[in-house]
């Protein structure tokens, strides 16, 4: 059960209520909106997240399970192994990524950014070794895009874990 309660539409203020409507309707942020002044901002800055990046779809999706396996954040896990599945990750990917299975099965692009996420999320800072292997195959677009979402996602999952949110069940849905 998560420490606090979620907000309920009488807790929040109308402009908070039309942001959170124009997101998925997920435990996450419906904790997030409690920050009335920092939620519309960061729902707009996810949505961003999956429409904008240059970065592939299944890059992004393996840095993201990633980061959660490191955390040990089981939410962010249920959640983003289905749209890792949805952009065609498999299981030998979501393996690597756990580190269930060895790196050197999976392509040069895909090792690098396990390699790169890992070493962010577990380090802080990504070594100069990984960081050349990055920088030789991806933009510098792409490259600061997998940083920021590493380090985004870092971020929800340290949230997600001291808040203690849990994995949505039609019980965990707010009374309206």
């Amino acid at each position: 059960m998560a420490r606090i309660p979620y907000p309920t539409a009488a807790d929040l203020q109308p402009v908070t209520l039309e942001e959170l409507a124009k997101i998925r309707d997920i435990n996450v942020f419906r904790m997030m909106a409690w920050a009335e002044g920092l939620a519309p901002p960061m729902f707009a800055f996810v949505k961003e997240l999956f429409a904008s990046l240059t970065l592939d779809a299944r890059l992004r999706q393996l840095a993201i399970v990633c980061v959660g396996h490191l955390c040990a954040s089981p939410y962010e896990l249920f959640q983003h192994e289905k749209l890792a599945r949805r952009v065609g990750l498999g299981d030998l990917e979501l393996d690597c990524a756990a580190g269930r299975q060895p790196l050197s099965l999976l392509p040069a692009k895909e090792q690098a950014v396990l390699r790169f996420a890992t070493e962010m999320t577990r380090d802080i800072r990504v070594s100069d070794a990984t960081f050349a292997e990055v920088a030789a195959m991806f933009s510098h677009r792409e490259i600061t895009e997998l940083a920021m979402v590493a380090s985004f996602y870092s971020c929800i999952c340290r949230f997600l874990e001291t808040m203690q949110i849990e994995i949505e069940t039609p019980k965990s849905k707010p009374a309206e």
